[in-house]
């Protein structure tokens, strides 16, 4: 799939999946909040920001500890409006 790429850079994802749907033809997984996170934050542009956002106020519980350090870990951005952003959802994940 396309984000196989993504996916396998994130050290334990696979233990980080959650059975969404099975049935005779197979089964489908889905991320958890802390995968879904650790995915977002790399590019961080506005609609991830946004999935972000709506994924914290789901109340889903996650991973604060790991997803605050993966953002600290991540090289300074060239772009102001991705540090703003890396801000913001530092912030959302701290209070969360």
């Amino acid at each position: 799939s396309a984000a196989d790429f993504f996916v396998h850079r994130i050290p334990d994802w696979r233990s980080q999946l959650v059975l969404f749907r099975a049935g005779a033809m197979g089964r489908v997984f889905r991320p958890t909040a802390t995968l879904f996170l650790l995915l977002k934050l790399r590019r961080l542009d506005e609609r991830d920001l946004e999935d972000c956002r709506a994924l914290l106020a789901s109340g889903e519980t996650f991973d604060d500890t790991r997803v605050s350090a993966a953002i600290d870990a991540l090289p300074p951005p060239a772009d102001e409006h991705v540090a703003a952003r890396r801000t913001e959802l530092r912030r959302l994940v701290s209070k969360a």
